[in-house]
C-alpha cells in the first residue's frame, strides 16, 4: 500500500482536550476515520527556551509536564510513544 498522508497542523489548545470530551476533541477523533494510518508522527514544539535547534530521538521519549494548576486527572494522564532514530535522522537530513 503506497498512500500519501495528508500533513496536518493540530494545535493542542488548552491542554485540558486531552481528558475531555467537546467539538474540538470529537472532531479530531473523527479525523482520524478519513486518513492512513500513519507509520511515525513528527511533533514540532515551540515549548522550549534553547539555543538552537534540537531533535529527540531516543527510543522511549519521556513524558514531560511543562503545564501547571491543572486538575489531577491531567497529570494522571499517560502517553508513552516510541520513538524512532530512523525517523529522527530523516529529519536532520
Amino acid at each position: 500500500m503506497n498512500e500519501k498522508m495528508p500533513v496536518l497542523f493540530i494545535g493542542h489548545g488548552s491542554p485540558m482536550n486531552a481528558v475531555l470530551d467537546n467539538s474540538f476533541t470529537q472532531t479530531l477523533s473523527k479525523s482520524t476515520e478519513t486518513i492512513p494510518r500513519p507509520v511515525a508522527i513528527l511533533v514540532i514544539s515551540a515549548h522550549w527556551e534553547t539555543d538552537g535547534t534540537f531533535i529527540t530521538s531516543c527510543d522511549m521519549p519521556e513524558q514531560i509536564y511543562d503545564f501547571y494548576g491543572f486538575p489531577e486527572e491531567l497529570y494522571n494522564l499517560k502517553y508513552n510513544p516510541t520513538g524512532s532514530k530512523k525517523y529522527a535522522e530523516m529529519v536532520a537530513a
